[in-house]
């Protein structure tokens, strides 16, 4: 589906990312179940699933701060976003699951996008704080 302004568009995508993680909570067994019939691997997959679905919202944060600064033509700040996710992502799914054996598989890809989130947070605070001294410079009425 697609949409008239980017608005409504950045709207469905954030509804989708804060739902699905609400129906991830509430019934992992059901979502998993489309994937397999085997009991056990769908209870192995619960305690992973309800990680992952946790931290949906902190992706869908991510993935808005990137589409903000490619919004006001700041496409390298995007890439670079981008860039330093993919430099946390790599080293934590090698060294946490060392540490954490098969869970930490499961929970390497929450801890990037939840550091990835943070840092992303940060470019943007910082781009926000200078875009509203811009503002302020123009005077009343702006």
């Amino acid at each position: 589906v697609f949409f008239d302004d980017t608005a409504t568009t950045e709207i469905y995508t954030l509804s989708l990312h804060d739902a699905l993680p609400i129906l991830i909570l509430i019934m992992p067994d059901i979502l998993l179940s489309v994937f397999s019939n085997d009991r056990e691997l769908i209870v192995l997959g619960i305690t992973p699933l309800r990680i992952i679905g946790s931290l949906l919202p902190f992706r869908g944060f991510f993935l808005t701060s990137k589409s903000f600064f490619q919004a006001i033509g700041k496409a390298r700040q995007a890439l670079v976003i981008n860039l330093l996710y993919i430099i946390i992502l790599i080293p934590v799914f090698y060294f946490v699951p060392l540490f954490m054996g098969i869970f930490g598989v499961f929970i390497a890809w929450p801890i990037a996008v939840f550091l990835s989130a943070i840092l992303a947070g940060i470019f943007m605070y910082l781009e926000v704080k200078a875009l509203d001294k811009g503002i302020d410079q123009l005077g009343p009425g702006y």
